[in-house]
């Protein structure tokens, strides 16, 4: 194979996997994880106060993807498996304001297997690494246009705590993203019964994250650089309250958009824009009459494309306690 084409087919295969790492894999991202931290300040009773909640997260990842090419030959699959625990500290400032810092510590793993006639994937691997994930900073406002009607506007920003980039990192990035990001969403609820014994509320969230480029090598040649590009994420859900049992499901489709990777050889070669589709339902039960309540739950979700032949499945447990 003539270096040009090694440089088209190192290039096609990187952009694909390291975007996929971006927000599938980087749990800190997850639409529908996150979901869990707005949920005390929601559920408990609200005062014109500062109110600290501090949330847990243990969460279990497992995702499959297939890598598929016939010229070159490229056909690899991968598995991934991410342990550990996201973290997450919110002060809601007052009935209107709030910010929040959420990070993690996990262990992540990855097995490859397949037939390549490119030396950087290989034929049979298993990589592994354990740390600290990116720092992600969010600040928010809400608007109540009626009793039943709520806004949130927020801005979201992600700092990577891993900058180097290491040759495992061929099949994306391990434990973070290596990439600093950008975005800004917005959700709108509505009430349809808001009532001391019971709720049920519709939420619609749309969310835009654009991940800076960057430098990859030596995975990639010298001077070659990394696009990550952006991701639009939708969410619809449903909650139901009944006292203090909380139950929630909902839609989650993430659209990843213009990533690129640019080699000094082959220019920039464009990966096609897909959507990854992801249901989820979770549970919360709050803990009252006490100096500071506390929430306890669990969720599951789904998520695939056939872009790929990809498929993930997240399981978590949560645990919040309010200040």
């Amino acid at each position: 194979m003539n270096r040009n084409m090694k440089n088209v087919l190192i290039g096609f295969c990187i952009a694909l996997s390291v975007t996929q790492s971006t927000s599938p894999i980087t749990l800190l991202y997850n639409m529908k994880i996150r979901r869990v931290f707005s949920g005390a300040r929601q559920i408990l009773e609200q005062q014109n106060k500062p109110i600290w909640v501090f949330t847990t997260v243990p969460v279990v990842f497992t995702r499959k993807h297939h890598f598929c090419e016939t010229a070159p030959l490229v056909d690899i699959h991968e598995k991934r498996l991410v342990v550990g625990s996201v973290f997450d500290l919110r002060c809601a400032l007052s009935k209107n304001s709030w910010f929040e810092i959420t990070t993690a510590v996990a262990n992540e793993q990855a097995r490859a297997k397949g037939v390549s006639e490119n030396p950087v994937l290989p034929v049979c691997s298993h990589l592994s690494r354990t740390g600290m994930d990116d720092v992600i900073l969010a600040a928010g406002y809400h608007l109540y246009p009626t009793e039943d009607m709520q806004l949130d506007f927020y801005v979201i920003t992600g700092f990577p705590t891993h900058t180097i980039v290491s040759r495992d990192d061929a099949l994306g990035a391990f434990v973070g993203t290596r990439f600093f990001s950008l975005g800004t969403g917005g959700e709108f609820s509505y009430s349809f019964i808001q009532q001391d014994k019971r709720s049920l509320i519709s939420i619609l969230q749309a969310r835009y994250l654009h991940f800076f480029s960057r430098s990859w090598d030596p995975v990639l040649p010298c001077g070659s650089t990394i696009q990550p590009g952006d991701i639009v994420d939708l969410l619809g859900a449903i909650r139901y309250r009944e006292k203090t049992e909380i139950f929630e499901t909902g839609y989650n489709p993430t659209f990843f958009l213009n990533q690129a990777a640019t080699t000094p050889a082959a220019g920039k070669i464009r990966s096609d824009n897909f959507v990854l589709h992801g249901v989820y339902l979770s549970y919360a039960h709050v803990f009252l009459g006490r100096a500071h309540p506390l929430v306890l739950g669990a969720g599951f979700s789904f998520n695939g494309s056939t872009f790929l032949d990809a498929r993930a499945y997240v399981g978590w447990i949560d645990f919040s306690i309010v200040f």
